[in-house]
């Protein structure tokens, strides 16, 4: 089991806001070359479609998540959101298929790196955060994310050497007393087969 550092790290690291490289091109951020992005009323009726028609839980497929996202891939780490209950938590999944760009080619064989289902984790939790607010990007504008400021805890408790999925899940927890009212505090765990294989603490700082 490894456990990696409680260190915080600056908004334009790993996280559900992410680099700078993980965003999107607001021409491209339809998810298609060459077709206009959709406007932000039109994100806004699917999305209150999906959760009428959940009943308030939400299901998202790889289309919403690329218009709900600022991520593209390959650093777009979640595949579809099973259930989201927005401020909530939610439940989504990841399959890896072993040719993720970077890694298939290390010399020393196949390896998923944890930290990368950590990031996948603060995707999710990002979503859950922003109470899926639709992002000015959509319509070619610019809108803050919910940034990760803390990765509180970071457990290892088996590696990824082969394709399989990953079923990740997110809560918001309460946070501690004294704690800044833009930052929202999450569990969350990465499973393989009902397995565990990574467990974090996540804080994320929500603007707005």
């Amino acid at each position: 089991m490894v456990r990696g550092p409680g260190e915080r790290v600056g908004g334009g690291g790993p996280g559900a806001g992410g680099g700078r490289s993980g965003r999107a091109d607001p021409a491209a951020a339809g998810g298609k070359a060459g077709i206009p992005a959709p406007g932000a009323d039109e994100v806004a009726a699917r999305v209150a479609l999906r959760r009428r028609l959940g009943g308030g839980v939400l299901s998202l497929d790889i289309e919403d998540l690329l218009r709900l996202l600022p991520h593209r891939p390959p650093l777009l780490l979640l595949d579809e959101v099973l259930a989201l209950v927005p401020g909530e938590h939610a439940v989504a999944r990841k399959l890896v298929s072993g040719d993720e760009a970077g890694l298939a080619a290390r010399r020393t064989g196949f390896v998923f790196p944890a930290t990368l289902a950590a990031e996948a984790l603060a995707q999710l939790a990002g979503l859950v955060a922003s109470g899926l607010c639709i992002p000015e990007e959509a319509a070619g504008g610019t809108s803050p994310w919910p940034q990760l400021v803390a990765l509180e805890t970071l457990e290892v408790h088996r590696e990824l050497c082969e394709p399989a999925q990953l079923d990740l899940t997110v809560s918001c927890t309460e946070s501690p007393e004294g704690a800044p009212k833009d930052e929202r505090r999450f569990t969350g765990e990465a499973t393989i087969a009902g397995d565990r294989y990574v467990t974090a603490t996540l804080v994320l700082r929500v603007e707005g």
